[in-house]
């Protein structure tokens, strides 16, 4: 079976929604960098960054099906991405995933 890389970018854009691609909320788009970072992760093996990250946007970000639509779509699109990429330095992803991390932190902080 013939594969058409182009056809499968170009239908995943056409299903994507407009806020997944370029969200407007800075909560949408911390959520949508961790996503971009664990596609990253995911793609260059580096599970300990990759389970970071997950568990960042569960610990942190609301519970909603549109965030984890969000985070989910993000990762897609940046793992499939990043087959055609080299991989980044160990501690440059590191570091990216901990800023990340952190933003989550700072943009949903715990209730009370």
């Amino acid at each position: 079976m013939k594969s058409y890389p182009l056809l499968a970018l170009l239908a995943g854009l056409i299903a994507t929604p407009a806020w997944a691609t370029d969200p407007a909320d800075p909560g949408e788009r911390a959520v949508a960098n961790a996503g971009r970072l664990n596609g990253i992760a995911l793609a260059c093996r580096a599970k300990d960054e990759a389970d970071r990250l997950r568990l960042a946007v569960i610990e942190h970000a609301p519970k909603l099906r549109e965030i984890g639509e969000l985070f989910e779509k993000s990762t897609d699109a940046s793992f499939k991405e990043a087959a055609t990429r080299p991989c980044p330095l160990p501690e440059a992803l590191r570091m990216e995933s901990a800023a990340a991390v952190e933003r989550l932190r700072k943009i949903f902080p715990p209730p009370g």
